[in-house]
């Protein structure tokens, strides 16, 4: 009960690359995720050459237990599978937030 209304938050930003503009889907998923305990406003966008869009993780545990979601990006929405899945992790212990 000691962890309620604590968050923790991270920003993390994602930078085309490529020589090309695309349409870059991302967002968190995972029962953590449906809970509450990891949130992000997802992002879907035209993400043009050499900009960045970034976004806030933040992670709220409610008890002290490690918690785990993926963040998933999809590229241009050409198929169901994600491009990558970014897998991410806390800890209700002293609260963390990685990523692997």
């Amino acid at each position: 009960d000691n962890m309620r209304g604590f968050s923790y938050s991270q920003e993390l930003s994602l930078t085309n690359c490529d020589d090309a503009a695309f349409f870059l889907d991302a967002r968190l998923k995972g029962p953590h995720v449906d809970s509450g305990i990891f949130a992000v406003e997802s992002i879907s966008r035209e993400l043009h050459k050499g900009k960045a869009a970034t976004m806030m993780l933040r992670f709220t545990p409610r008890a002290q237990t490690d918690y785990k979601c993926k963040l998933v990006i999809f590229l241009d929405a050409l198929s169901n599978t994600p491009y990558f899945n970014i897998d991410v992790s806390g800890s209700g212990v002293h609260p963390t937030l990685g990523f692997d």
